[in-house]
């Protein structure tokens, strides 16, 4: 059963677990310390959407990833560089939030294997960047986006165009409400 809240835009688990998401990056760390099963695949889809958006931010002609695989190649500070460092530090937090939440564990092996040497590919990064002279200057004079804020706006728009080209009614939820429906799509 997925129940549609269309003031939201999405699905009642998605909704779930973007309130975990956005609980969970509020702040300098990303946290999600439980989920229920109910919400765990909706909380998966997000948090890989999140994690493949972050790591296509470019800093200095490339990308996180790339970032990543190269980590000796970041040599000079840059304005960018607190934010390629936050996002980094994001992602890692992010990969190991989805490890920590899998529940096939077993089936996913390969995968499981691919998202643990990326957070250590991330974390080098992360470290590498802090551990530039001039830094830590640089990172306290430098305000950070709330990227989890901003990413968690996107999906809810995302869903809110995919929701309403698949309808051809506008919906006016308060009538559903009103009679107590457990059905919020506005269809009758």
């Amino acid at each position: 059963m997925s129940c549609r809240v269309r003031r939201a835009g999405c699905a009642l688990d998605e909704l779930i677990a973007l309130t975990r998401v956005r609980q969970a990056g509020a702040g300098r760390t990303f946290s999600i310390k439980y989920a229920t099963r109910y919400e765990r695949a909706a909380l998966e889809r997000i948090l890989a959407h999140y994690q493949a958006t972050l790591l296509q931010h470019v800093y200095d002609g490339r990308t996180v990833t790339e970032w990543s695989r190269s980590v000796e190649d970041y040599g000079d500070l840059s304005e960018t560089t607190p934010h390629l460092c936050a996002d980094a530090a994001r992602v890692a937090a992010i990969v190991t939030t989805r490890l920590k939440m899998d529940l096939q564990r077993e089936q996913h092996a390969a995968e499981r294997r691919e998202l643990h040497a990326l957070r250590k590919r991330l974390i080098d990064l992360a470290r590498r960047l802090m551990d530039l002279p001039g830094y830590p200057a640089l990172a306290g004079r430098t305000k950070l986006p709330d990227s989890v804020a901003q990413l968690a706006a996107e999906w809810v728009t995302q869903s809110n165009e995919e929701t309403n080209s698949s309808t051809a009614r506008p919906a006016d939820d308060s009538d559903a409400v009103r009679r107590g429906s457990s059905d919020f799509s506005g269809a009758e």
